[in-house]
């Protein structure tokens, strides 16, 4: 099953099994035993805030809101420096966020992608992410989104079932991921052109800008 919650199965009818027959047949026999948890949480991911900046800094701040109790926060992060560096932390919300793990972070020779994730606990408080570098950058974006329903039962990484990256040329970009249809899908593209973009066919587009 799925979840974090224990199930106990409930007893079995009398003459389940075939050595619990005729006079014995009181449901008393041992017998194997199992329940399936039928999920029916929907994923809501809803991006709640969002700042694109060129100024020369090492901290960049978002808008304040207030997450949901038990929801996930997942923030996408991109910082422009004249080398590759993701940010040395993100908080928000009286929480800490934890960098997911990713096979590559750079784009091109100066910008640099990350993402955060953290579990917004019982009582979250209406504030700002702020995303911190070690040095002084030529600009960043930060991108905030809230998912509900998600299962926040371990620490919030396990919450991301897997997290691919890719690097494309031309005037589209693609990955591959596989998993289950239950599970919610979003992605992140850093495009180094100032123009407009498009999110393909069944995407729903969160957010779209551009700094320095």
């Amino acid at each position: 099953f799925r979840g974090s919650t224990n199930i106990t199965c409930p007893a079995p009818p009398p003459g389940l099994l075939g050595d619990d027959v005729l006079a014995t047949a009181d449901g008393s026999k041992p017998r194997a035993c199992f329940q399936i948890e039928d999920v029916t949480t929907q994923l809501t991911m809803s991006q709640r805030s969002s700042v694109y900046s060129s100024t020369n800094t090492n901290s960049y701040t978002g808008t304040a809101w207030t997450p949901a109790g038990g929801s996930l926060l997942i923030t996408f992060v991109v910082g422009t420096n004249s080398s590759v560096a993701d940010p040395t932390s993100v908080n928000g919300h009286g929480v800490a966020y934890t960098k997911v793990s990713l096979a590559s972070n750079s784009v091109g020779t100066t910008h640099a992608m990350s993402v955060w994730v953290a579990k917004a606990g019982a009582a979250p408080t209406n504030a700002a992410a702020t995303a911190t570098f070690a040095a002084n950058g030529t600009g960043a974006a930060v991108i905030e989104y809230e998912v509900i329903g998600a299962d926040v039962s371990g620490a919030a990484t396990a919450a991301i079932a897997q997290a691919v990256t890719s690097n494309n040329t031309g005037t589209s970009a693609s990955t591959t991921i596989t998993g289950s249809a239950s599970n919610g899908a979003m992605y992140f593209v850093t495009h180094l052109a100032n123009e407009a973009t498009a999110a393909n066919t069944g995407w729903t587009e969160g957010s779209d800008g551009n700094f320095n």
